[in-house]
């Protein structure tokens, strides 16, 4: 993942307030930032993997919370 795409993430994991998952921080991301720049939902969950904590999975993805 860029670094451009790593700090709209970031940016988005702090505002959001309820459990998580890939694919919707992608969608926020496209709905921000349009679809030129940003990932895949496999490389945001590889970084979602490495920097929020899993809570569970549900149909098959994963939730996640931010890092307090």
């Amino acid at each position: 993942m860029n670094k451009r795409c790593q700090v709209w993430t970031d940016k988005i994991i702090s505002e959001m307030t309820e459990p998580f998952t890939a694919l919707t921080i992608r969608e926020k991301l496209v709905e921000r930032h349009k679809s030129n720049y940003i990932e895949s939902n496999t490389s945001i969950g590889q970084y979602l993997a490495r920097n929020c904590v899993l809570i569970g999975v549900t149909h098959s993805r994963h939730l996640y919370r931010k890092c307090d």
